[in-house]
């Protein structure tokens, strides 16, 4: 059986854990937001300067934004990365929950 200190002490180890969680999962957000956009911006710029028919202007402007299609990949990524975070601490608060479920005196 754990003593009070042991538990209060596992508490505030799972309330930090939580917060640096969601404290990443901001950051995750916003760069997966700024990737895509820099992505989208880029294409277009690339596609107004491109000249010829419709499909040769989308090819080029394919052409010219290799580059940050690989930043928008990294943006899904990124994405991938938030949505386990978010997946961490819902577990972590669950784990949480059930400690003080049962500091309470629940089974």
């Amino acid at each position: 059986m754990k003593t009070p200190d042991q538990i209060i002490t596992e508490l505030d180890a799972i309330r930090i854990q939580i917060a640096r969680n969601a404290t990443e999962v901001r950051e995750l957000e916003l760069r997966a937001v700024t990737e895509a956009e820099s992505f989208a911006t880029e294409y277009a710029n690339a596609y107004k300067r491109a000249s010829g028919s419709i499909e040769e202007r989308k090819q080029q402007a394919t052409l010219d934004t290799a580059r940050f299609k690989a930043a928008k990949e990294r943006g899904r990524d990124l994405e991938a990365q938030q949505s386990n975070l978010q997946t961490q601490a819902r577990l972590l608060d669950i784990h949480l929950r059930s400690i003080e479920f049962r500091m309470r005196g629940g089974h």
